[in-house]
């Protein structure tokens, strides 16, 4: 395809910048997929994660207000107040359980991170025999099928009075979620040059 010249004062993003005589030269690729079909992918991807997400949740708020919703049924047959009656009748019930749902998630999130930053550190930065063993070790918890973890931590903690303690709890929930946690700041201290720390302790950090 013949090369088409555009008079230009300045270079065009990502355009050849103009000769002496003011005039850039673009060469059409016919092959090269436009900004748009590029972004067609993406979007589509977008749009089936809002719908895994989002049809749920709508189907969980007709369902609380439907009296019955039967297949084939695409939509209920009646509606009913039922479900926000039940909602109002044990919110506060509702509300703690929430809350203590949070706090769990928040202490687990904190003693898996203190748990993990060093070893992630180590392993991110450092080459030791044994370390693929060690990191295998870490990870178990994802690797061991979960009802054999389970009962080996139900048992253990049976034997010594965690069974069923709020201790107990963020434990189980902290083993679990520790891997997750290990890898990802594994990934995280990997994308830091260890030019840094040279750079900080030539400025004085221990």
């Amino acid at each position: 395809m013949r090369n088409q010249a555009v008079r230009t004062g300045r270079p065009a993003g990502g355009d050849p910048a103009p000769n002496s005589t003011g005039w850039a030269v673009h060469n059409n690729q016919p092959g090269r997929p436009t900004q748009s079909a590029r972004r067609g992918p993406w979007v589509l991807f977008l749009v089936v994660l809002l719908l895994i997400f989002v049809v749920p949740v709508v189907v969980l708020v007709i369902n609380a207000g439907a009296a019955r919703w039967t297949f084939p049924d695409l939509l209920p047959a009646a509606a009913s107040t039922r479900g926000v009656e039940l909602l109002v009748a044990n919110r506060w019930d509702i509300a703690r359980s929430m809350l203590s749902s949070t706090l769990y998630s928040l202490a687990t999130v904190v003693l898996s991170f203190l748990l993990s930053v060093l070893p992630a550190s180590v392993l991110a930065r450092y080459e030791f025999r044994g370390r693929f063993m060690l990191e295998a070790l870490f990870l178990s918890p994802v690797l061991v099928p979960a009802i054999t973890y389970g009962m080996g931590i139900h048992f253990l903690f049976i034997r010594i009075g965690l069974a069923d303690t709020v201790a107990g709890v963020v434990l189980v929930l902290t083993a679990m979620a520790y891997p997750y946690m290990l890898r990802s700041l594994i990934a995280g201290f990997q994308q830091i040059s260890p030019d840094l720390d040279t750079c900080a302790a030539n400025l004085g950090a221990t």
